[in-house]
């Protein structure tokens, strides 16, 4: 009414058999995921993720049918360990339960999926270079060795992804909020099989710039 549009009747749901005034089709998904990847924004990630429970499962596109294909591709591939939960797409709160180990096979799997690698490396930041690691691994910039996603919380700070495009790594430091209790991270590999590593927190660049060499 305000735009000086008149309208007439009482408003109910409608049908497949109105007449299409307006389509929208959006980018391909390739397109799509570098603002998920390199830039980490919640929104993208939160409709990717329902978007995936809309195709896959039917419609309308909801959370709980993205988390089920989730779930379901993370058993294909090896990566689902017991316990694991996965309730939203961005992570803004903490309802998702996710492994290291778990991580370390999803991004095993993704590398070798020739579907999957060439969209999957390219929408993850570049350290030194893009995105959320740009002030990061500045010494690794013009290498182009570190492709990563980077994760925040209050209490947690995680980087998952690949060193010099081969080796699988996940680093995970968790922060404790009594000052009585020492920080600590975690690192898992695959390069001498799966292992984690516990020290005190000192920088969260460390353990990936010692594996690229």
């Amino acid at each position: 009414e305000q735009a000086g549009i008149k309208v007439t009747g009482e408003v109910k749901a409608g049908t497949a058999k109105g007449i299409t005034l307006v389509r929208h089709t959006s980018a391909p998904l390739s397109a799509l995921l570098p603002a998920l990847g390199k830039a980490s924004d919640n929104f993208y990630a939160e409709m990717i993720f329902k978007s995936l429970g809309g195709e896959v499962k039917g419609r309308p596109a909801r959370s709980e049918a993205g988390a089920r294909v989730v779930l379901d591709w993370l058993a294909r591939v090896g990566a689902l360990d017991q316990g694991m939960v996965i309730k939203n797409g961005s992570g803004l709160f903490d309802g998702n339960r996710v492994t290291a180990a778990s991580l370390v096979q999803l991004l095993r799997a993704s590398w070798r999926d020739p579907g999957v690698q060439p969209e999957f490396l390219t929408q993850l930041a570049v350290g030194g270079v893009d995105g959320t690691l740009q002030k990061r691994f500045r010494n690794q910039r013009s290498r182009r060795s570190v492709r990563a996603k980077t994760g925040t919380l209050d209490d947690t700070i995680s980087l998952s992804g690949y060193v010099n495009y081969s080796l699988t790594l996940v680093q995970t430091e968790m922060s404790s909020s009594s000052s009585s209790r020492p920080k600590r991270q975690r690192m898992m590999r695959d390069s001498m099989g799966v292992s984690t590593v516990r020290r005190r927190r000192t920088s969260p660049d460390h353990f990936w710039l010692a594996r690229d060499s």
